[in-house]
């Protein structure tokens, strides 16, 4: 079994040492990753899915005088985010690894599903010179061989008002090396070769963007269920049979911030962003 390290990009972020090949990542996702099981969600955890995408649609109408347009789901799972899009009259199109997600949940996205290698898709959208309003690429850019080369296809398929929603793990973040120095947990638990491959934080994505020649229009945390590993009696990690209710408690303390009203959990959620408090780095971004 390939054993792997970290090392760090030269422009901030790590990636894993060695790096795996297309056939590899391809073997590994087709018997590991991609295992095709539904699930069933509650209707609090429904709407815990769809506030992704009122909070973007809020964003996007803040960004643009546009009320709708063309959106690019890359990486799309299930479908939720662009499907909330496409009710809304969105011209949505998406893409993913596998179409399991979408067949099962968001069949109305068929239409305009392409299955396969983002790196592919988006080779063939930028040689057809595609262009799109709102791209979203969700937990996706952890996972690719060469971050840098799918963020710069990404570049070729926006024009000058596009907007785009990045979300990646916050993974060696200050908050996380407190777990450790704290004994909170034992590892980096985070680290999880092959299946993610390269990891940010919210200043090393926001570093690598502007190299790029993006700018950053908004930061966004989510909610910090790491937090819950400081409490012996919350902490999943050492007791994995409270995964669950630390996800479920999640979603209802997530669903009930953003009933407070849109724009506030927007404010909080900036707030926690510019320090770094979050499970997750999300970026929007448009071109310089």
């Amino acid at each position: 079994m390939q054993t792997y390290s970290k090392e760090k990009h030269k422009l901030g972020f790590y990636q894993v040492c060695p790096i795996p090949s297309k056939e590899e990542l391809e073997h590994y996702y087709k018997d590991t990753y991609y295992q095709e099981r539904a699930e069933i969600y509650s209707t609090e955890e429904l709407q815990f899915i769809n506030n992704r995408a009122i909070i973007a649609e809020k964003i996007w109408m803040d960004f643009s005088d546009k009320k709708n347009g063309k959106l690019f789901d890359i990486g799309c799972g299930k479908g939720f985010f662009a499907s909330h899009f496409l009710k809304k009259g969105w011209q949505a199109t998406a893409c993913d690894f596998s179409s399991f997600g979408v067949e099962t949940y968001n069949k109305e996205l068929l239409s305009s599903f392409k299955r396969g290698d983002i790196f592919e898709v988006l080779d063939e959208k930028v040689a057809n010179n595609e262009k799109y309003d709102f791209i979203n690429c969700e937990n996706v850019l952890e996972h690719v061989s060469d971050p840098i080369s799918a963020l710069n296809r990404i570049k070729k398929i926006m024009h000058k008002n596009s907007l785009f929603k990045i979300d990646v793990p916050n993974d060696f973040s200050k908050f996380q090396e407190l777990l450790l120095k704290n004994n909170f947990i034992d590892k980096e638990t985070w680290f999880c070769a092959p299946d993610h491959i390269n990891y940010f934080t919210f200043e090393t994505l926001e570093n690598l963007l502007i190299s790029l020649g993006f700018k950053i229009v908004k930061k966004q945390a989510n909610f910090p269920i790491e937090s819950y590993l400081v409490n012996e009696h919350s902490n999943y990690y050492k007791n994995r049979d409270i995964g669950k209710q630390a996800h479920l408690s999640r979603v209802t303390i997530d669903n009930f911030l953003v009933e407070q009203g849109v724009d506030k959990y927007i404010d909080y959620m900036q707030s926690a962003a510019e320090i770094g408090f979050s499970r997750t780095v999300i970026m929007y971004a448009a071109l310089k």
